[in-house]
């Protein structure tokens, strides 16, 4: 679903570029709440 969004919100190249970067954004994000949820306090 993320992949077809990503595609569809892509019109020119400066679109996709800023929504490459969001995305890269986000997922740094998800991944540091990964590394950060291996410590009990916060789950």
């Amino acid at each position: 679903m993320f992949v077809s969004y990503f595609i569809l919100s892509t019109e020119n190249f400066k679109d996709n570029i800023l929504v490459f970067f969001f995305w890269v954004m986000l997922l740094n994000i998800v991944l540091s709440f990964d590394s950060l949820a291996m410590y009990p306090s916060v789950h």
